[in-house]
């Protein structure tokens, strides 16, 4: 990214990556929704796979916004 217009162009996309991410998260069975703080923890057979779900959602979300972060600062 060597113009100003990359770094916009990229935020876009973030966005709506993101968007994308976060229908996908609450179209989940309610045994797998990883963000349902009223589920019992470790009661549930699918415990293994919702956390595992959570985990690269938010690893997810943390690889696709960082470079926006570091480019955004070093343009400013």
């Amino acid at each position: 990214m060597r113009k100003m217009s990359d770094v916009t162009k990229s935020e876009k996309i973030v966005l709506e990556c993101d968007a994308a991410l976060k229908s996908v998260a609450q179209s989940l069975p309610s045994y797998l929704r990883f963000f349902d703080e009223d589920l019992p923890i470790g009661e549930s057979p699918h415990e293994v796979q919702r956390i595992s779900l959570g985990l690269n959602y938010f690893l997810t979300q943390m690889l696709m916004h960082r470079p926006t972060l570091i480019y955004a600062t070093s343009f400013a």
